[in-house]
Protein backbone atom coordinates (compact mmCIF):
# COMPACT_ATOMS: atom_id res chain seq x y z
CA UNK A 1 0.00 0.00 0.00
CA UNK A 2 2.99 2.30 -0.35
CA UNK A 3 1.55 4.38 -3.17
CA UNK A 4 -1.78 4.87 -1.45
CA UNK A 5 -0.19 5.78 1.84
CA UNK A 6 1.75 8.43 -0.03
CA UNK A 7 -1.56 9.66 -1.39
CA UNK A 8 -2.76 10.34 2.14
CA UNK A 9 -0.07 13.01 2.42
CA UNK A 10 -0.57 14.54 -1.01
CA UNK A 11 0.81 18.06 -1.42
CA UNK A 12 -1.59 20.97 -1.29
CA UNK A 13 -1.51 21.54 -5.07
CA UNK A 14 -3.17 18.16 -5.63
CA UNK A 15 -5.68 18.61 -2.84
CA UNK A 16 -6.72 21.90 -4.44
CA UNK A 17 -7.15 20.24 -7.82
CA UNK A 18 -4.20 21.79 -9.65
CA UNK A 19 -1.26 19.86 -11.04
CA UNK A 20 2.05 19.90 -9.23
CA UNK A 21 3.85 19.43 -12.51
CA UNK A 22 2.86 20.53 -16.02
CA UNK A 23 0.73 17.80 -17.60
CA UNK A 24 1.49 16.34 -20.98
CA UNK A 25 0.07 18.04 -24.04
CA UNK A 26 -3.70 18.29 -23.87
CA UNK A 27 -6.12 16.19 -25.86
CA UNK A 28 -7.28 17.32 -29.26
CA UNK A 29 -10.80 18.65 -29.46
CA UNK A 30 -13.52 16.86 -31.33
CA UNK A 31 -15.34 19.24 -33.65
CA UNK A 32 -18.75 17.58 -34.12
CA UNK A 33 -21.40 18.16 -31.45
CA UNK A 34 -21.79 14.82 -29.69
CA UNK A 35 -23.50 15.32 -26.35
CA UNK A 36 -22.30 13.42 -23.32
CA UNK A 37 -24.59 10.84 -21.72
CA UNK A 38 -25.81 11.41 -18.18
CA UNK A 39 -23.37 10.21 -15.53
CA UNK A 40 -23.92 6.67 -14.28
CA UNK A 41 -20.48 5.85 -12.78
CA UNK A 42 -18.69 2.59 -11.98
CA UNK A 43 -16.99 2.05 -15.35
CA UNK A 44 -13.37 1.28 -14.43
CA UNK A 45 -11.47 -1.83 -13.34
CA UNK A 46 -7.88 -2.94 -12.82
CA UNK A 47 -7.10 -6.53 -13.79
CA UNK A 48 -6.16 -8.87 -10.95
CA UNK A 49 -2.55 -9.11 -12.14
CA UNK A 50 -2.24 -5.32 -11.98
CA UNK A 51 -1.02 -5.03 -15.57
CA UNK A 52 -3.99 -3.30 -17.17
CA UNK A 53 -6.76 -0.84 -16.50
CA UNK A 54 -9.94 -1.20 -18.52
CA UNK A 55 -12.33 1.74 -18.86
CA UNK A 56 -15.82 1.69 -20.35
CA UNK A 57 -16.21 5.05 -22.07
CA UNK A 58 -19.84 6.05 -22.55
CA UNK A 59 -18.82 9.43 -23.96
CA UNK A 60 -16.95 7.87 -26.88
CA UNK A 61 -18.79 4.51 -27.06
CA UNK A 62 -15.73 2.36 -26.55
CA UNK A 63 -13.76 0.20 -24.13
CA UNK A 64 -10.17 1.31 -23.52
CA UNK A 65 -7.29 -0.88 -22.39
CA UNK A 66 -4.37 0.84 -20.64
CA UNK A 67 -0.91 -0.65 -19.98
CA UNK A 68 -0.23 0.46 -16.40
CA UNK A 69 3.50 -0.29 -16.44
CA UNK A 70 4.00 1.91 -19.49
CA UNK A 71 1.13 4.27 -18.59
CA UNK A 72 0.01 4.17 -22.18
CA UNK A 73 -3.14 3.29 -24.09
CA UNK A 74 -2.87 -0.16 -25.66
CA UNK A 75 -6.00 0.23 -27.72
CA UNK A 76 -9.74 0.71 -27.90
CA UNK A 77 -12.64 -1.57 -28.71
CA UNK A 78 -14.95 0.72 -30.68
CA UNK A 79 -18.71 0.25 -30.37
CA UNK A 80 -21.69 1.58 -32.25
CA UNK A 81 -22.86 5.13 -31.41
CA UNK A 82 -25.30 5.19 -28.54
CA UNK A 83 -24.50 1.74 -27.11
CA UNK A 84 -23.19 3.37 -23.91
CA UNK A 85 -20.85 0.81 -22.32
CA UNK A 86 -21.30 0.54 -18.56
CA UNK A 87 -20.29 -1.95 -15.86
CA UNK A 88 -17.16 -4.11 -16.27
CA UNK A 89 -15.98 -7.33 -14.64
CA UNK A 90 -12.95 -9.57 -15.08
CA UNK A 91 -13.52 -13.27 -15.71
CA UNK A 92 -10.71 -15.69 -16.46
CA UNK A 93 -7.26 -14.17 -16.86
CA UNK A 94 -7.15 -11.83 -19.82
CA UNK A 95 -10.93 -11.75 -20.32
CA UNK A 96 -13.06 -8.75 -19.39
CA UNK A 97 -16.81 -8.49 -19.82
CA UNK A 98 -18.73 -5.25 -20.32
CA UNK A 99 -22.38 -4.31 -20.58
CA UNK A 100 -23.88 -1.91 -23.10
CA UNK A 101 -26.55 0.03 -21.24
CA UNK A 102 -28.44 1.05 -24.36
CA UNK A 103 -27.42 -1.82 -26.63
CA UNK A 104 -28.68 -4.51 -24.26
CA UNK A 105 -25.66 -6.74 -24.78
CA UNK A 106 -22.86 -8.47 -22.89
CA UNK A 107 -19.45 -8.01 -24.51
CA UNK A 108 -16.40 -10.20 -24.06
CA UNK A 109 -13.08 -8.38 -24.57
CA UNK A 110 -9.64 -9.98 -24.87
CA UNK A 111 -7.40 -7.59 -22.94
CA UNK A 112 -4.08 -8.75 -24.40
CA UNK A 113 -5.24 -8.41 -27.98
CA UNK A 114 -7.63 -5.53 -27.28
CA UNK A 115 -10.24 -7.32 -29.35
CA UNK A 116 -13.98 -7.87 -29.08
CA UNK A 117 -14.46 -11.62 -28.86
CA UNK A 118 -18.22 -12.00 -28.53
CA UNK A 119 -21.55 -10.22 -28.15
CA UNK A 120 -24.53 -11.72 -26.38
CA UNK A 121 -27.99 -10.26 -25.99
CA UNK A 122 -29.01 -10.29 -22.32
CA UNK A 123 -31.90 -7.89 -21.65
CA UNK A 124 -33.22 -4.50 -22.67
CA UNK A 125 -31.45 -2.51 -19.94
CA UNK A 126 -28.39 -4.30 -18.47
CA UNK A 127 -27.06 -2.40 -15.47
CA UNK A 128 -25.10 -4.58 -13.01
CA UNK A 129 -22.52 -7.27 -13.81
CA UNK A 130 -20.67 -9.83 -11.68
CA UNK A 131 -18.48 -12.88 -12.23
CA UNK A 132 -18.91 -15.93 -10.02
CA UNK A 133 -15.57 -17.68 -10.06
CA UNK A 134 -16.69 -20.97 -8.52
CA UNK A 135 -19.27 -21.71 -11.19
CA UNK A 136 -17.68 -19.64 -13.96
CA UNK A 137 -20.96 -17.78 -14.28
CA UNK A 138 -21.89 -14.22 -15.16
CA UNK A 139 -24.80 -12.50 -13.43
CA UNK A 140 -26.50 -9.49 -15.03
CA UNK A 141 -28.92 -7.23 -13.13
CA UNK A 142 -31.30 -5.49 -15.54
CA UNK A 143 -33.22 -2.25 -15.21
CA UNK A 144 -36.33 -4.09 -16.35
CA UNK A 145 -36.17 -6.37 -13.31
CA UNK A 146 -34.54 -9.48 -14.79
CA UNK A 147 -31.59 -11.19 -13.12
CA UNK A 148 -29.89 -13.12 -15.93
CA UNK A 149 -27.27 -15.82 -15.32
CA UNK A 150 -25.05 -16.97 -18.19
CA UNK A 151 -22.04 -19.28 -18.56
CA UNK A 152 -18.87 -17.19 -18.87
CA UNK A 153 -17.61 -19.41 -21.68
CA UNK A 154 -20.46 -18.53 -24.02
CA UNK A 155 -24.03 -19.48 -24.78
CA UNK A 156 -27.45 -18.35 -23.68
CA UNK A 157 -28.85 -17.83 -20.18
CA UNK A 158 -29.02 -20.76 -17.79
CA UNK A 159 -31.47 -18.87 -15.57
CA UNK A 160 -33.65 -15.75 -15.79
CA UNK A 161 -35.36 -14.54 -12.63
CA UNK A 162 -37.88 -11.70 -12.78
CA UNK A 163 -37.62 -9.58 -9.66
CA UNK A 164 -38.69 -5.93 -9.86
CA UNK A 165 -37.87 -3.03 -12.21
CA UNK A 166 -34.91 -0.86 -11.32
CA UNK A 167 -32.20 -3.42 -10.49
CA UNK A 168 -28.76 -1.84 -10.30
CA UNK A 169 -25.85 -4.04 -9.19
CA UNK A 170 -25.21 -7.68 -8.36
CA UNK A 171 -22.40 -9.05 -6.16
CA UNK A 172 -21.70 -12.78 -5.56
CA UNK A 173 -20.68 -13.89 -2.09
CA UNK A 174 -20.36 -17.46 -0.93
CA UNK A 175 -23.34 -19.39 -2.21
CA UNK A 176 -25.56 -16.38 -2.67
CA UNK A 177 -25.97 -13.04 -4.40
CA UNK A 178 -26.44 -9.46 -3.25
CA UNK A 179 -28.65 -7.33 -5.55
CA UNK A 180 -29.37 -3.60 -5.29
CA UNK A 181 -32.17 -1.40 -6.59
CA UNK A 182 -31.48 2.02 -8.02
CA UNK A 183 -34.25 4.41 -6.90
CA UNK A 184 -35.03 2.73 -3.58
CA UNK A 185 -31.41 1.95 -2.53
CA UNK A 186 -32.71 -1.40 -1.29
CA UNK A 187 -30.31 -4.34 -1.07
CA UNK A 188 -31.62 -7.90 -1.45
CA UNK A 189 -29.91 -11.12 -0.39
CA UNK A 190 -30.67 -14.16 -2.58
CA UNK A 191 -29.66 -17.81 -2.30
CA UNK A 192 -27.80 -19.59 -5.09
CA UNK A 193 -31.06 -21.33 -5.99
CA UNK A 194 -32.82 -18.02 -6.55
CA UNK A 195 -34.76 -17.77 -3.29
CA UNK A 196 -35.06 -14.27 -1.86
CA UNK A 197 -33.72 -14.48 1.68
CA UNK A 198 -33.93 -10.92 2.97
CA UNK A 199 -34.18 -7.23 2.12
CA UNK A 200 -32.28 -4.33 3.66
CA UNK A 201 -32.58 -0.54 3.53
CA UNK A 202 -29.86 1.85 4.70
CA UNK A 203 -30.80 3.55 7.96
CA UNK A 204 -32.24 7.04 8.01
CA UNK A 205 -30.23 9.84 9.61
CA UNK A 206 -31.73 12.45 11.93
CA UNK A 207 -31.31 16.07 10.87
CA UNK A 208 -31.64 17.34 14.40
CA UNK A 209 -35.20 18.52 13.97
CA UNK A 210 -38.30 16.73 15.35
CA UNK A 211 -39.48 13.99 12.98
CA UNK A 212 -37.46 15.20 10.02
CA UNK A 213 -34.85 12.78 8.74
CA UNK A 214 -32.66 11.97 5.76
CA UNK A 215 -34.05 8.78 4.21
CA UNK A 216 -32.28 6.32 1.90
CA UNK A 217 -32.63 7.05 -1.81
CA UNK A 218 -30.87 6.22 -5.09
CA UNK A 219 -28.35 3.43 -4.67
CA UNK A 220 -25.60 4.38 -7.11
CA UNK A 221 -23.11 1.56 -6.55
CA UNK A 222 -22.95 -1.79 -4.73
CA UNK A 223 -19.52 -3.40 -4.38
CA UNK A 224 -18.01 -6.33 -2.51
CA UNK A 225 -16.36 -5.51 0.80
CA UNK A 226 -13.06 -7.45 1.16
CA UNK A 227 -13.88 -7.81 4.87
CA UNK A 228 -17.08 -9.67 3.93
CA UNK A 229 -20.49 -8.52 2.80
CA UNK A 230 -21.07 -5.49 0.61
CA UNK A 231 -20.90 -1.70 0.63
CA UNK A 232 -23.58 0.52 -0.90
CA UNK A 233 -22.85 4.06 -2.09
CA UNK A 234 -26.17 5.85 -1.99
CA UNK A 235 -27.99 9.11 -1.43
CA UNK A 236 -29.98 10.26 1.57
CA UNK A 237 -32.92 12.57 0.90
CA UNK A 238 -34.80 14.93 3.22
CA UNK A 239 -38.17 13.56 4.36
CA UNK A 240 -39.64 16.77 5.81
CA UNK A 241 -41.53 19.62 4.22
CA UNK A 242 -39.59 21.72 1.71
CA UNK A 243 -40.44 25.37 2.37
CA UNK A 244 -40.55 27.29 -0.90
CA UNK A 245 -41.91 30.42 0.82
CA UNK A 246 -38.79 31.19 2.87
CA UNK A 247 -37.70 34.80 3.17
CA UNK A 248 -35.05 36.03 0.68
CA UNK A 249 -32.38 36.29 3.36
CA UNK A 250 -32.94 32.67 4.42
CA UNK A 251 -31.00 29.80 2.95
CA UNK A 252 -32.39 28.54 -0.39
CA UNK A 253 -35.19 25.97 -0.09
CA UNK A 254 -33.09 23.17 -1.58
CA UNK A 255 -30.29 23.81 0.92
CA UNK A 256 -32.10 21.49 3.30
CA UNK A 257 -33.38 21.89 6.86
CA UNK A 258 -32.04 24.86 8.81
CA UNK A 259 -31.38 22.56 11.78
CA UNK A 260 -28.42 21.01 9.98
CA UNK A 261 -25.13 22.86 10.60
CA UNK A 262 -23.38 24.39 7.61
CA UNK A 263 -20.64 22.26 6.10
CA UNK A 264 -21.95 19.01 7.57
CA UNK A 265 -23.10 15.96 5.62
CA UNK A 266 -26.74 16.95 5.87
CA UNK A 267 -26.28 20.20 3.95
CA UNK A 268 -28.64 20.11 1.00
CA UNK A 269 -31.84 18.15 0.51
CA UNK A 270 -29.76 15.25 -0.82
CA UNK A 271 -26.30 14.02 0.12
CA UNK A 272 -24.18 10.90 -0.11
CA UNK A 273 -23.49 8.08 2.35
CA UNK A 274 -21.94 4.61 2.47
CA UNK A 275 -23.69 1.70 4.17
CA UNK A 276 -22.03 -1.68 4.68
CA UNK A 277 -23.72 -5.02 5.33
CA UNK A 278 -21.92 -8.00 6.81
CA UNK A 279 -22.02 -11.47 5.21
CA UNK A 280 -25.40 -12.34 6.70
CA UNK A 281 -26.80 -8.83 6.52
CA UNK A 282 -26.02 -8.22 10.16
CA UNK A 283 -23.56 -5.73 11.58
CA UNK A 284 -24.73 -2.95 9.27
CA UNK A 285 -22.63 0.19 9.47
CA UNK A 286 -23.70 3.56 8.12
CA UNK A 287 -20.82 5.84 7.14
CA UNK A 288 -21.99 9.43 6.81
CA UNK A 289 -19.20 11.16 4.91
CA UNK A 290 -19.01 14.60 3.32
CA UNK A 291 -18.80 13.17 -0.18
CA UNK A 292 -20.06 16.22 -2.03
CA UNK A 293 -22.73 16.31 -4.74
CA UNK A 294 -23.74 13.26 -6.76
CA UNK A 295 -21.93 10.12 -5.54
CA UNK A 296 -20.77 8.09 -8.53
CA UNK A 297 -18.50 5.22 -7.51
CA UNK A 298 -16.76 3.56 -4.58
CA UNK A 299 -13.81 1.14 -4.41
CA UNK A 300 -11.85 -0.74 -1.75
CA UNK A 301 -8.17 -1.51 -1.88
CA UNK A 302 -7.32 -5.19 -2.25
CA UNK A 303 -6.98 -5.76 1.49
CA UNK A 304 -10.01 -3.66 2.32
CA UNK A 305 -7.98 -1.37 4.56
CA UNK A 306 -8.58 1.71 2.39
CA UNK A 307 -11.51 3.11 0.48
CA UNK A 308 -12.09 5.76 -2.18
CA UNK A 309 -15.38 7.33 -3.27
CA UNK A 310 -16.25 9.67 -6.11
CA UNK A 311 -18.48 12.75 -6.01
CA UNK A 312 -19.07 13.34 -9.71
CA UNK A 313 -20.93 16.63 -9.35
CA UNK A 314 -18.38 18.22 -7.00
CA UNK A 315 -15.46 16.79 -9.02
CA UNK A 316 -14.15 15.35 -5.76
CA UNK A 317 -12.52 12.09 -4.75
CA UNK A 318 -12.60 11.17 -1.05
CA UNK A 319 -10.08 8.68 0.32
CA UNK A 320 -9.52 7.22 3.75
CA UNK A 321 -8.73 4.20 5.87
CA UNK A 322 -11.35 1.76 7.10
CA UNK A 323 -10.45 2.63 10.69
CA UNK A 324 -11.26 6.29 10.05
CA UNK A 325 -14.54 5.44 8.34
CA UNK A 326 -15.61 3.05 11.07
CA UNK A 327 -14.97 5.82 13.57
CA UNK A 328 -17.64 7.86 11.78
CA UNK A 329 -20.25 5.08 11.83
CA UNK A 330 -23.65 6.31 12.91
CA UNK A 331 -22.75 9.98 12.75
CA UNK A 332 -21.77 12.60 10.22
CA UNK A 333 -18.08 13.09 9.50
CA UNK A 334 -17.83 16.71 8.32
CA UNK A 335 -14.56 16.22 6.45
CA UNK A 336 -12.96 13.34 4.63
CA UNK A 337 -9.63 12.04 5.85
CA UNK A 338 -8.27 13.20 2.50
CA UNK A 339 -10.08 14.66 -0.48
CA UNK A 340 -9.12 16.43 -3.64
CA UNK A 341 -10.77 18.00 -6.66
CA UNK A 342 -10.16 17.42 -10.35
CA UNK A 343 -10.69 19.84 -13.23
CA UNK A 344 -13.05 17.33 -14.87
CA UNK A 345 -15.95 15.27 -13.56
CA UNK A 346 -14.78 11.93 -12.09
CA UNK A 347 -17.08 8.95 -12.64
CA UNK A 348 -15.12 5.90 -11.46
CA UNK A 349 -12.24 4.82 -9.20
CA UNK A 350 -10.14 1.67 -8.88
CA UNK A 351 -7.10 0.60 -6.87
CA UNK A 352 -4.14 -1.25 -8.34
CA UNK A 353 -2.76 -4.24 -6.37
CA UNK A 354 0.17 -1.98 -5.43
CA UNK A 355 -2.12 0.63 -3.88
CA UNK A 356 -2.18 3.30 -6.59
CA UNK A 357 -5.55 4.96 -7.11
CA UNK A 358 -6.89 5.48 -10.62
CA UNK A 359 -9.71 7.90 -11.43
CA UNK A 360 -11.72 7.98 -14.65
CA UNK A 361 -13.16 11.32 -15.78
CA UNK A 362 -15.95 11.79 -18.25
CA UNK A 363 -15.48 15.13 -19.95
CA UNK A 364 -11.76 15.77 -20.32
CA UNK A 365 -8.56 13.80 -20.04
CA UNK A 366 -9.87 10.30 -19.43
CA UNK A 367 -7.70 8.65 -16.76
CA UNK A 368 -5.73 10.05 -13.82
CA UNK A 369 -3.18 8.21 -11.67
CA UNK A 370 -2.60 9.59 -8.19
CA UNK A 371 0.97 9.41 -6.93
CA UNK A 372 2.83 10.60 -3.85
CA UNK A 373 4.42 13.47 -5.78
CA UNK A 374 1.31 14.55 -7.65
CA UNK A 375 -0.71 12.97 -10.41
CA UNK A 376 -0.39 11.88 -14.01
CA UNK A 377 -3.06 12.13 -16.65
CA UNK A 378 -3.64 9.91 -19.64
CA UNK A 379 -5.78 10.90 -22.60
CA UNK A 380 -8.33 8.39 -23.83
CA UNK A 381 -9.02 9.54 -27.38
CA UNK A 382 -10.33 12.97 -28.29
CA UNK A 383 -11.80 15.07 -25.53
CA UNK A 384 -15.37 16.24 -26.10
CA UNK A 385 -15.88 19.72 -27.51
CA UNK A 386 -17.00 22.56 -25.28
CA UNK A 387 -20.39 22.61 -27.00
CA UNK A 388 -20.96 18.96 -26.12
CA UNK A 389 -20.16 19.28 -22.42
CA UNK A 390 -21.57 22.63 -21.30
CA UNK A 391 -25.16 21.39 -20.88
CA UNK A 392 -24.09 18.17 -19.16
CA UNK A 393 -21.83 20.05 -16.74
CA UNK A 394 -24.58 22.45 -15.72
CA UNK A 395 -26.91 19.52 -15.10
CA UNK A 396 -24.45 17.67 -12.85
CA UNK A 397 -22.54 20.48 -11.11
CA UNK A 398 -23.37 21.68 -7.59
CA UNK A 399 -25.55 24.67 -6.83
CA UNK A 400 -25.17 26.96 -3.79
CA UNK A 401 -27.69 24.62 -2.12
CA UNK A 402 -25.22 21.72 -2.44
CA UNK A 403 -27.48 19.75 -4.76
CA UNK A 404 -27.48 19.39 -8.53
CA UNK A 405 -30.23 18.73 -11.06
CA UNK A 406 -28.99 15.13 -11.14
CA UNK A 407 -29.51 14.76 -7.38
CA UNK A 408 -33.26 14.38 -7.95
CA UNK A 409 -33.02 13.36 -11.62
CA UNK A 410 -30.27 10.70 -11.56
CA UNK A 411 -29.19 9.75 -15.07
CA UNK A 412 -31.75 12.28 -16.30
CA UNK A 413 -34.59 10.19 -14.88
CA UNK A 414 -36.22 10.40 -11.46
CA UNK A 415 -35.38 9.49 -7.89
CA UNK A 416 -38.57 7.57 -7.12
CA UNK A 417 -39.48 10.03 -4.36
CA UNK A 418 -42.54 12.06 -3.49
CA UNK A 419 -41.39 15.42 -2.09
CA UNK A 420 -43.57 17.51 0.24
CA UNK A 421 -43.75 21.25 -0.52
CA UNK A 422 -45.40 23.90 1.62
CA UNK A 423 -47.03 25.54 -1.41
CA UNK A 424 -48.36 22.54 -3.33
CA UNK A 425 -48.32 19.51 -1.05
CA UNK A 426 -46.78 16.20 -2.16
CA UNK A 427 -45.30 16.01 -5.65
CA UNK A 428 -43.78 12.98 -7.34
CA UNK A 429 -40.47 13.60 -9.18
CA UNK A 430 -40.93 13.42 -12.94
CA UNK A 431 -38.33 12.08 -15.40
CA UNK A 432 -36.64 14.39 -17.92
CA UNK A 433 -35.80 11.77 -20.52
CA UNK A 434 -37.29 11.47 -23.98
CA UNK A 435 -37.22 15.13 -25.05
CA UNK A 436 -37.99 17.83 -22.50
CA UNK A 437 -39.09 20.32 -25.17
CA UNK A 438 -42.24 18.27 -25.75
CA UNK A 439 -43.19 18.37 -22.06
CA UNK A 440 -44.04 22.10 -21.78
CA UNK A 441 -45.82 23.50 -19.87
CA UNK A 442 -43.95 22.03 -16.91
CA UNK A 443 -44.78 20.71 -13.44
CA UNK A 444 -47.78 18.55 -12.66
CA UNK A 445 -50.16 21.50 -12.72
CA UNK A 446 -48.71 23.01 -15.92
CA UNK A 447 -47.92 26.26 -14.09
CA UNK A 448 -44.48 26.77 -15.70
CA UNK A 449 -44.85 27.81 -19.34
CA UNK A 450 -41.36 27.30 -20.79
CA UNK A 451 -37.86 25.99 -20.14
CA UNK A 452 -36.36 29.35 -19.21
CA UNK A 453 -39.01 29.91 -16.53
CA UNK A 454 -38.45 26.37 -15.27
CA UNK A 455 -34.68 26.89 -14.98
CA UNK A 456 -35.06 30.23 -13.20
CA UNK A 457 -37.52 28.71 -10.74
CA UNK A 458 -35.31 25.70 -10.06
CA UNK A 459 -31.73 26.97 -10.37
CA UNK A 460 -32.30 30.44 -8.91
CA UNK A 461 -35.35 30.46 -6.63
CA UNK A 462 -34.94 26.96 -5.20
CA UNK A 463 -31.21 26.26 -5.49
CA UNK A 464 -29.96 29.80 -4.89
CA UNK A 465 -27.88 30.03 -8.06
CA UNK A 466 -27.39 32.84 -10.54
CA UNK A 467 -29.89 33.44 -13.37
CA UNK A 468 -28.89 31.40 -16.42
CA UNK A 469 -27.93 33.30 -19.57
CA UNK A 470 -29.73 32.65 -22.82
CA UNK A 471 -26.82 30.53 -24.15
CA UNK A 472 -26.91 28.48 -20.92
CA UNK A 473 -30.66 27.93 -21.23
CA UNK A 474 -30.19 26.89 -24.84
CA UNK A 475 -27.25 24.58 -24.06
CA UNK A 476 -28.95 22.87 -21.12
CA UNK A 477 -32.22 22.48 -23.03
CA UNK A 478 -30.42 21.04 -26.05
CA UNK A 479 -28.56 18.56 -23.87
CA UNK A 480 -31.69 17.51 -21.98
CA UNK A 481 -33.41 16.82 -25.30
CA UNK A 482 -30.70 14.25 -26.08
CA UNK A 483 -31.46 12.13 -22.99
CA UNK A 484 -32.95 8.88 -24.30
CA UNK A 485 -35.82 7.07 -22.69
CA UNK A 486 -35.01 3.98 -20.69
CA UNK A 487 -35.27 0.86 -22.88
CA UNK A 488 -38.73 -0.75 -22.72
CA UNK A 489 -39.29 -3.93 -20.78
CA UNK A 490 -39.42 -7.20 -22.66
CA UNK A 491 -43.17 -7.67 -23.15
CA UNK A 492 -45.39 -10.70 -22.85
CA UNK A 493 -46.70 -10.55 -26.42
CA UNK A 494 -50.16 -12.11 -26.11
CA UNK A 495 -51.13 -10.18 -22.98
CA UNK A 496 -49.76 -6.94 -24.40
CA UNK A 497 -51.81 -7.22 -27.58
CA UNK A 498 -55.02 -7.78 -25.64
CA UNK A 499 -54.12 -5.01 -23.20
CA UNK A 500 -53.53 -2.53 -25.99
CA UNK A 501 -56.97 -3.24 -27.44
CA UNK A 502 -58.49 -2.52 -24.02
CA UNK A 503 -56.44 0.67 -23.62
CA UNK A 504 -57.65 1.99 -26.98
CA UNK A 505 -61.27 0.94 -26.49
CA UNK A 506 -63.97 3.64 -26.13
CA UNK A 507 -65.24 1.77 -23.08
CA UNK A 508 -62.19 2.71 -20.98
CA UNK A 509 -61.45 6.03 -22.68
CA UNK A 510 -57.73 6.01 -21.81
CA UNK A 511 -56.78 7.71 -25.09
CA UNK A 512 -58.89 10.77 -24.29
CA UNK A 513 -56.02 11.94 -22.05
CA UNK A 514 -53.07 9.74 -22.98
CA UNK A 515 -52.58 10.40 -26.66
CA UNK A 516 -49.90 11.15 -29.25
CA UNK A 517 -46.40 9.66 -29.47
CA UNK A 518 -45.77 10.20 -25.75
CA UNK A 519 -49.23 9.06 -24.64
CA UNK A 520 -49.55 12.30 -22.70
CA UNK A 521 -51.51 15.55 -22.68
CA UNK A 522 -50.95 19.09 -21.43
CA UNK A 523 -54.64 19.50 -20.75
CA UNK A 524 -55.39 19.66 -17.03
CA UNK A 525 -57.75 16.89 -15.90
CA UNK A 526 -59.23 16.08 -12.51
CA UNK A 527 -59.23 12.27 -12.29
CA UNK A 528 -60.56 12.32 -8.77
CA UNK A 529 -57.30 12.66 -6.83
CA UNK A 530 -57.80 16.15 -5.44
CA UNK A 531 -57.07 18.56 -8.29
CA UNK A 532 -56.51 19.06 -12.00
CA UNK A 533 -53.16 17.90 -13.36
CA UNK A 534 -51.45 17.13 -16.65
CA UNK A 535 -51.74 13.60 -17.97
CA UNK A 536 -48.11 12.41 -17.79
CA UNK A 537 -46.45 10.34 -20.46
CA UNK A 538 -47.02 6.62 -20.06
CA UNK A 539 -43.75 5.68 -21.76
CA UNK A 540 -41.57 3.53 -19.46
CA UNK A 541 -44.32 3.61 -16.86
CA UNK A 542 -43.14 0.35 -15.28
CA UNK A 543 -39.97 2.05 -14.00
CA UNK A 544 -41.71 5.01 -12.37
CA UNK A 545 -43.52 3.71 -9.28
CA UNK A 546 -45.03 5.17 -7.15
CA UNK A 547 -47.63 6.79 -9.40
CA UNK A 548 -49.83 9.89 -9.75
CA UNK A 549 -48.89 13.44 -8.82
CA UNK A 550 -48.60 12.69 -5.11
CA UNK A 551 -47.22 9.15 -5.30
CA UNK A 552 -50.32 7.73 -3.64
CA UNK A 553 -50.40 4.58 -5.81
CA UNK A 554 -47.55 2.16 -5.15
CA UNK A 555 -48.45 -0.11 -8.09
CA UNK A 556 -50.30 -0.01 -11.39
CA UNK A 557 -52.93 -2.22 -9.79
CA UNK A 558 -53.64 0.59 -7.32
CA UNK A 559 -53.72 3.17 -10.13
CA UNK A 560 -56.45 1.14 -11.85
CA UNK A 561 -58.52 0.99 -8.67
CA UNK A 562 -60.09 3.45 -6.24
CA UNK A 563 -56.66 4.78 -5.18
CA UNK A 564 -56.12 6.17 -8.68
CA UNK A 565 -59.29 8.25 -8.64
CA UNK A 566 -62.70 7.74 -10.18
CA UNK A 567 -61.49 8.19 -13.79
CA UNK A 568 -58.84 5.48 -13.43
CA UNK A 569 -60.98 3.01 -11.50
CA UNK A 570 -61.71 0.39 -14.17
CA UNK A 571 -62.05 -2.56 -11.83
CA UNK A 572 -65.80 -2.77 -12.20
CA UNK A 573 -65.48 -2.76 -16.03
CA UNK A 574 -62.86 -5.48 -16.42
CA UNK A 575 -62.50 -9.09 -15.44
CA UNK A 576 -59.33 -9.89 -13.43
CA UNK A 577 -57.67 -11.42 -16.52
CA UNK A 578 -58.44 -8.32 -18.60
CA UNK A 579 -57.06 -6.03 -15.93
CA UNK A 580 -53.84 -8.07 -15.90
CA UNK A 581 -53.62 -7.70 -19.68
CA UNK A 582 -54.07 -3.94 -19.45
CA UNK A 583 -51.31 -3.73 -16.86
CA UNK A 584 -49.03 -5.86 -19.06
CA UNK A 585 -49.55 -3.40 -21.93
CA UNK A 586 -48.81 -0.40 -19.73
CA UNK A 587 -45.65 -2.09 -18.44
CA UNK A 588 -44.45 -2.68 -22.02
CA UNK A 589 -44.62 0.97 -23.12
Amino acid sequence: MKSFLALLILPQCVLMGVGCAPPSSGPSRASPFQPLPAISGGTLLVTRDGLHAVAADAARDGVWVVDLAQWAVRGQVSLEPGEEPGRLVEGEAGQVYALTRRGGELLQVDVEQVRLMERRRVCSAPRGLAYEMAGKLLHVACGGGELVTLPAGGGGPVRVLRLRPGLRDVVPEGEGLWISSFQSAEVMRMSSSGILLSRFLPPAMSTGGSAEAMEPAVGWRLVADPAGGVALLHQLAFSGEVRLTQQPQARPPYAGPSSTPEGQCGQGLVHGAITTLGPSGAQARDWQVALGVLPGDVAFSGSGSHLAAVSSGSRRVVVGTRAWLEGSAGRCAPLAERSFELPDQPVAVAFTPGGELLVQTVDGWGLTRLLGHGYERLTLGEAPSFESVVGARRFHEPSPSHVSCASCHPEGGQDGRTWRFDTTGPRRTQPLQGGISAMAPFHWDGSVPDLRTLLVETLVNRMGGTPPSEPEVSALGAWLDTLPLEPPLQPRAAEVAHGRALFESPMLGCTRCHTGPRLASSTLVDVGTGGAFKAPSLLRLATRAPYLHDGRAATLTQVLGPTGGSVHDVGFLLAPAERAELEAYLESL
